[in-house]
């Protein structure tokens, strides 16, 4: 997944959760704290752009509150780095292993270990999108993450 369409789904998905959370309380044991700002952000850019009723009931409009993310940050990438930095700021971790891969032949891949501790929301992804045209071998996977206290 792309930086920008990758931004835009975890917004969208904050936007969402913190809707049914009604924004400004906990979200999975007090992670959404920190991206109020975020949101509050988000909210005026759609203001801005006349698309505010879409975040009025954000779960019916989940595919175009991302659509209109992806083109608000593909028109202006300084807006879109002021996303990615609040974005980061709410301590949201992404792992990829091997992604948007295309082998001609066969792929071997060790040991695989991938581990986080305290994140707030984790996307941990071991293969994503790949076309190998033989086999594929990859050792021991492990993935694992801890809330800590």
């Amino acid at each position: 997944m792309e930086p920008i369409t990758w931004t835009a789904a975890t917004i969208t998905a904050l936007i969402i959760v913190g809707a049914i959370n009604k924004v400004g309380e906990s979200l999975v044991e007090g992670a959404f704290t920190g991206s109020s700002q975020l949101t509050q952000y988000v909210y005026k850019k759609f203001e801005e752009r006349g698309k505010q009723s879409l975040l009025a009931s954000p779960e019916k409009h989940q595919e175009a509150i991302n659509a209109e993310l992806v083109e608000q940050m593909q028109e202006d990438s300084e807006h879109q780095k002021h996303l990615e930095q609040l974005l980061k700021a709410t301590g949201i971790t992404r792992q990829i292993v091997l992604s948007n891969l295309e082998v001609g032949g066969s792929l071997k891949a060790g040991n695989i270990n991938l581990r986080d501790f305290g994140s707030r929301l984790l996307e941990q992804v071991v293969i994503s999108n790949a076309k190998i045209t033989k086999d594929i071998e990859v050792g021991d996977v492990s993935l694992e993450s801890k809330k800590t206290k």
